[in-house]
C-alpha cells in the first residue's frame, strides 16, 4: 500500500499481527522510502537497544505512545509527537 499511497509520513508500532515494526520499517525503505515513526507503549527511555534496533531498520524517530509509562501528561506528550510527526513528513528518504 504505501507504493499506491505514497503518504508523507508512516506512524508505526513495534508490535503488529503478521509482521513486527522492525521487519515492516525495513521492507518500506528497502522498497518505497518513506519517512517513517515509530511509536509504541514497548518503548522505554531506559531501553535504549529497542530504540537502535528501530532506527537500524530505517526509521527516523522513536517515541512512546501518549499516556504510557510513568509519565501521565498526555497532552504535552501527544503534542511532542504530532510536532515530530509533522516534521519527519518533510523529511527526504532515499532507498537503501
Amino acid at each position: 500500500m504505501t507504493a499506491r499511497l505514497r503518504p508523507d509520513v508512516i506512524t508505526i508500532d513495534i508490535h503488529m499481527p503478521f509482521m513486527d515494526g522492525y521487519e515492516t520499517t525495513r521492507r518500506i525503505m528497502e522498497e518505497t522510502p518513506l519517512p517513517i515513526v515509530i511509536v509504541s507503549a514497548d518503548h522505554h527511555t531506559e531501553n535504549v537497544a529497542k530504540s537502535f534496533r528501530a532506527l537500524e531498520a530505517g526509521a527516523l524517530a522513536v517515541f512512546p505512545k501518549p499516556g504510557t509509562g510513568p509519565a501521565t501528561d498526555f497532552d504535552s506528550r501527544a503534542a511532542e509527537l504530532v510536532e515530530a510527526v509533522r516534521l519527519m513528513a518533510g523529511v527526504k528518504v532515499i532507498r537503501r
